[in-house]
């Protein structure tokens, strides 16, 4: 039997689009997050920056991973006066699109969000809570878990109620049932005015925050911080 040198037996080698396809689905969960906000359209650095919660440098480093993972797809990240756009063909940004599937709303959460999210499932949590359970349930890195809890610290302080954070005991608010529940009200109300709350209450817009809030009142949102919505 003869052999031809330089071919080798077994699957044929990957052709450009299925070689396109796999790098597509190399992007992390930070890359999706930066694509999905740039499909709908282009983005000061800055906002970007802001939802991520993290420096202009890093958006930047992700930015240049992106498109070494995009190279030969048709589409790219711009940046052109402190402002990004996703270039590409329709076709091609249709493609990266669905490549991405569906991101979990609540990566899509605001950093004020974020802060309301968690604040609202210690309130209702019935055992102590881990950093690390927010890190991933949010796909922030574990020190922006760490600043926000020290914005909520000082916001139950002003609730009469106390932020309990032991290393491997984890996190917990301490007080009366009665101030909990005030502040959880309290927390609804600071988030969106009593005007701003019918539309959502009444099902004519959709809000993920709320959304939870509304699903912890039917104790379906979550249990012991191991659920989610």
């Amino acid at each position: 039997m003869f052999r031809f040198r330089g071919l080798r037996s077994g699957a044929p080698p990957a052709g450009p689009k299925e070689g396109k396809k796999k790098n597509m689905e190399k992007f992390t969960a930070r890359q999706k997050f930066i694509l999905s906000l740039l499909l709908k359209g282009p983005l000061p650095l800055d906002d970007v920056s802001r939802q991520l919660d993290v420096s202009g440098r890093t958006i930047f480093r992700e930015i240049a991973a992106v498109n070494r993972l995009l190279e030969g797809s048709g589409a790219r990240i711009s940046v052109k006066n402190a402002e990004l756009t996703l270039l590409g063909g329709e076709r091609e940004l249709l493609t990266l699109k669905q490549s991405l599937g569906s991101l979990p709303k609540r990566w899509l959460l605001t950093a004020e969000q974020r802060v309301l999210f968690i604040t609202a499932q210690l309130l209702l949590a019935e055992k102590p809570c881990k950093s690390t359970f927010f890190s991933v349930q949010l796909n922030v890195a574990d020190g922006t878990v760490s600043a926000y809890m020290d914005k909520i610290q000082s916001w139950l302080a002003e609730k009469n109620l106390t932020l309990s954070r032991k290393r491997r005991y984890g996190i917990r608010v301490e007080g009366s049932e009665w101030n909990k529940r005030n502040a959880l009200v309290s927390l609804i109300y600071d988030y969106k005015p009593v005007e701003e709350l019918l539309p959502f209450v009444y099902g004519a817009k959709q809000d993920p925050v709320l959304r939870f809030f509304s699903a912890s009142c039917s104790g379906t949102a979550f249990y012991g911080c191991r659920r989610e919505f």
